[in-house]
C-alpha cells in the first residue's frame, strides 16, 4: 500500500480549508438572507397594522391627526434630500402672495384691514401650515433678517452638556438579534414620530426581562432624522423624574432607532377628555394639573423646554401616574431663547406664533390649554387651524370655560393666570404649584378610580364601535 505523500496531505488540508471558507461564506449569506426576509416581513406587518389604525383616523379633522407636515424651515437644517427642501419667498403686501394662499386667507374669515395690520403674523401662520410640496415660507425682508440671525442657534436643540455620541446613546444590533430581544404583539399607534407597539422583553440580561414595555420605532436613515433621534434620546437619558416617561434603552437596528420605554397602562389626556366618557371633577383635574406641573417644573429647572405639550403627550396610568412623553421637539435653553415655530397649532403659544423669542412660558401656555380641554371635554377650535392660531396670537383664549358656572373661583383664577397672553407675565410652574386650586387636588385613590372608569369606558366604546 502506498503511503500518502506530503503533497497529498497538503492538498487535503487545502481542500478542507476551501470547504470551511465556502461553508462560512454560505452561512454568512444565509444569515444575511434570513435577516432581509425577516425585516421585510416586519415592515409589511407594521404597514398593515398602520393602515388598519388609520381607518379610524380618517373621520377625524386634519388638526387632530398627528402630522409630519408641521415642521419649520429651521427643522430642515442638515437635510441633503432636495425633495425635502423648504423655499422662502419675500412678500411685503397681500398682493405678493400666490393664489392658493389668498384663498386660504379667505377661509380664515378675517377682514382685509386686520390681515394688513398683522401681515407678518399672518405670514408666520400660512407658512407654518403650508401643505405645498416643496414647503414654502413667506417672509418680509425684516423677518428674513431675524431668520438668518437665529438659524445657527436653531441647528441643534441640545447643547454639549446633554448631547451624547451615537456610541453612548445606542446599542447596535442586527434586526434578527434585536427582534429576539423583544416580542411585540399590540400595535399602539403612529404619527410623524414613527410607530409604537407594546412588547415583552425577552433579554435575560435586561432589568425589564419578562416585563411589558413600549417599543418606539423611529426612522434613522437621513441626516435630519439621525440628528433629531440623537437629541431626543440624549434628553430622555438626561432626565430622571417620576412625571417624565422613563427610557430603558435604545437599539440601533438597520435604518431605525428602537426606543425601549416604560409602558403606561391607561391612556392619554385626549382619551380622558373625550365627551364620551364621564367628565373629571375639579379636584381630579387639579390632581392631573399638579402632576403635569411637577414634570414641567423639573424640565425648566434643568433648562429644558418641551415645546410640544398637548393632549396626546400627557399620559395617565391606571396607577394614578401622570407623565410627559415625546421629547422630539424639546430644546435645551441654556444658550438662551429660541425663535422657531414648532409643535401643534392648537397648543402653540401666542409668542411662538408671533415669531418672537420664546422660552419656558411656552410650556405653561400649552399646559393650560390641556387643563381647559380636560375641563371642557373638547379641544379648542379645530374647524380652521389658521384662524385658531391667529386668534391665539392676538386675543389668547377669551372664553376659557364652556360652562363657567360649574367651576370654583379658584379654578377660574388659575386658568386666567396661566393663560396670560404676554409671556413675561405668565407664571412659572413653581408659582402655579403654589396656587390654591392645585392645593385642592384629590388623593391618589380617587384619581385611580376615575382613571379606571374612564379608560374602561374607552375600551368598551372601542370594542363596540
Amino acid at each position: 500500500m502506498d503511503r500518502p505523500t506530503a503533497s497529498s496531505s497538503q492538498d487535503g488540508a487545502d481542500s478542507k480549508r476551501r470547504k470551511s471558507l465556502w461553508g462560512g461564506l454560505f452561512r454568512k449569506n444565509e444569515k444575511a438572507s434570513i435577516e432581509e426576509e425577516e425585516y421585510i416581513k416586519e415592515m409589511k406587518r407594521r404597514m398593515k397594522l398602520r393602515e388598519k389604525s388609520e381607518k379610524a383616523e380618517r373621520t377625524r379633522s386634519f388638526s387632530e391627526v398627528p402630522s409630519d407636515k408641521f415642521k419649520t424651515m429651521s427643522n430642515s437644517v442638515g437635510d441633503t434630500n432636495p425633495q425635502q427642501k423648504n423655499y422662502s419667498f419675500y412678500a411685503e403686501r397681500i398682493e405678493d402672495l400666490p393664489v392658493d394662499i389668498l384663498e386660504s386667507l379667505e377661509r380664515m374669515r378675517l377682514p382685509r384691514s386686520i390681515v394688513e395690520a398683522n401681515f407678518e403674523l399672518v405670514l408666520n401662520i400660512v407658512s407654518f401650515a403650508d401643505k405645498h410640496v416643496p414647503r414654502r415660507r413667506f417672509v418680509t425682508h425684516a423677518q428674513m433678517d431675524v431668520v438668518r440671525a437665529n438659524r445657527k442657534i436653531c441647528e441643534s436643540n441640545v447643547t454639549d452638556r446633554i448631547l451624547l455620541s451615537p456610541d453612548q446613546a445606542y446599542e447596535r444590533y442586527s434586526f434578527v438579534d434585536a427582534r429576539a430581544l423583544y416580542k411585540w404583539d399590540v400595535y399602539l399607534g403612529h404619527g410623524g414620530f414613527g410607530q409604537v407597539v407594546e412588547a415583552k422583553c425577552k433579554d435575560k440580561k435586561d432589568p425589564t426581562y419578562g416585563k411589558r414595555v413600549a417599543l418606539k420605532f423611529q426612522n434613522n436613515s437621513d441626516l435630519r432624522g439621525r440628528r433629531m433621534n440623537l437629541e431626543e434620546v440624549s434628553l430622555l437619558k438626561f432626565c430622571d423624574h417620576p412625571n417624565i416617561v422613563k427610557l430603558h434603552r435604545v437599539l440601533e437596528v438597520r435604518s431605525e432607532v428602537w426606543m425601549v420605554m416604560e409602558l403606561m397602562r391607561g391612556g392619554n389626556l385626549r382619551q380622558a377628555s373625550s365627551s364620551k366618557v364621564t367628565p373629571f371633577r375639579e379636584k381630579e383635574i387639579a390632581f392631573v394639573a399638579r402632576e403635569a406641573l411637577l414634570g414641567i417644573q423639573y424640565l425648566h429647572q434643568q433648562q429644558i423646554v418641551h415645546r410640544d405639550l398637548k393632549d396626546l403627550n400627557m399620559m395617565m396610568s391606571l396607577d394614578g401616574e401622570v407623565k410627559l412623553i415625546d421629547f422630539g421637539l424639546a430644546v435645551d435653553m441654556s444658550n438662551g431663547p429660541r425663535v422657531q415655530m414648532v409643535g401643534s397649532p392648537q397648543w402653540m403659544s401666542p409668542e411662538m406664533i408671533r415669531g418672537e423669542p420664546h422660552w419656558f412660558p411656552v410650556d405653561i401656555w400649552s399646559f393650560m390649554v390641556c387643563v381647559l380641554e380636560l375641563a371642557n371635554q373638547k379641544p379648542r377650535e379645530k374647524a380652521n387651524v389658521k384662524r385658531a392660531m391667529f386668534l391665539t396670537a392676538t386675543v389668547g383664549i377669551p372664553k376659557k370655560f364652556e360652562e363657567p358656572e360649574k367651576w370654583t373661583h379658584s379654578f377660574k383664577e388659575f386658568a386666567e393666570w396661566g393663560a396670560i397672553i404676554y409671556q413675561e407675565k405668565r407664571p412659572t410652574a413653581t408659582k402655579l404649584l403654589e396656587h390654591s386650586f392645585i392645593q385642592s387636588a384629590c388623593d391618589i385613590d380617587q384619581i385611580k378610580k376615575r382613571l379606571h372608569k374612564v379608560f374602561m369606558e374607552k375600551a368598551v366604546e372601542k370594542n363596540f364601535a
